[in-house]
């Protein structure tokens, strides 16, 4: 059976996140899409079957948890990383999990290693039909 690409929506007002992500994850076959408003972002996952989304906590003109809702109406199976700058990683990992069930956290700024690392573990090897590609080096 032939495995179809990975598929990530990065949710953040900021868009040089956008174009970090795709600057990193796109040469490894990774298809990256941005969204700068939770609006953008339901257009998104109403089009694609996203693997993993990356969700700003801090946005200015949204509330996460309403985001959070409404990607969990739309798609309550799929795997939400939360970023997060200007906490420390341990408080912002503790309110992510007690606030929105998410175990999931990336800290900004983050490094190649962390990156892939957590790609890794929110969509495992093993995920039927998906191709998640090694984590080997930086480009």
């Amino acid at each position: 059976m032939e495995s179809k690409p990975l598929f990530i929506l990065v949710i953040d007002d900021e868009s040089g996140f956008h174009d970090l992500f795709d600057f990193l994850l796109t040469p490894l076959g990774i298809a990256v899409h941005g969204a700068e408003s939770a609006k953008e972002a339901l257009e998104h996952i109403q089009e694609q079957d996203y693997d993993l989304v990356f969700l700003d906590m801090h946005m200015p003109k949204e509330k996460v948890n309403s985001i959070l809702q409404q990607l969990r109406e739309h798609r309550p199976s799929i795997r939400i990383v939360l970023m997060s700058s200007g906490q420390n990683a341990e408080q912002a990992t503790r309110q992510a999990r007690s606030n929105f069930g998410i175990d999931l956290f990336l800290q900004k700024p983050f490094g190649w290693e962390e990156l892939m690392g957590l790609i890794e573990r929110a969509v495992p090897r093993s995920t039927p039909d998906v191709a998640v590609p090694m984590a080997a080096s930086a480009p």
